[in-house]
């Protein structure tokens, strides 16, 4: 078994700065509504609010990965998680059902890094890793899948 944390342990400064994006983009809105239009209905309020907390919701509602573990005896992928709405918890995958797609930067003159893997089951996204948001670096990934492809997953 193979166990990989990410280097980030805190990840409020992320929630944080997803809710305050979503509030600022909802504001903006309404202050381009509001000088735009001279006459807007103001059931158009009540909409962008209903959206607004929709998109705060969505924003605390995102997966920390915690943990990661690629079992080689039975061949599957298990990770914990932390939501600031949901609490903790695990999800385990069989990685002879999943797909990986990996997503690369390229460097002048360095090559290229990953930037992010991400795994689908029945073309339906079930894991995003990402060098930026889960903390993982693109060496910790890079291993990741080189170790998903060594037992069998399709890329």
């Amino acid at each position: 078994m193979l166990t990989y944390s990410p280097g980030k342990k805190n990840y409020w400064p992320l929630v944080l700065k997803r809710v305050l994006i979503t509030i600022v983009a909802y504001v903006v809105i309404v202050v381009v509504l509001k000088t735009l239009l001279d006459d807007v209905n103001n059931s158009i309020y009540w909409i962008l609010g209903g959206l607004l907390a929709i998109g705060i919701a969505n924003s605390l509602d995102h997966k920390h990965i915690q943990e990661l573990q690629i079992h080689e005896d039975t061949k599957t992928l298990s990770y914990q998680y932390r939501s600031p709405l949901n609490g903790e918890g695990e999800k385990v995958h069989i990685l002879s059902q999943v797909q990986l797609y990996t997503q690369t930067k390229d460097h002048a003159g360095k090559g290229s890094e990953i930037t992010s893997l991400t795994l689908y089951k029945n073309r339906r996204r079930v894991l995003k890793l990402q060098a930026s948001a889960d903390g993982f670096t693109p060496e910790t990934l890079n291993a990741i899948r080189d170790q998903l492809l060594r037992l069998g997953v399709t890329e």
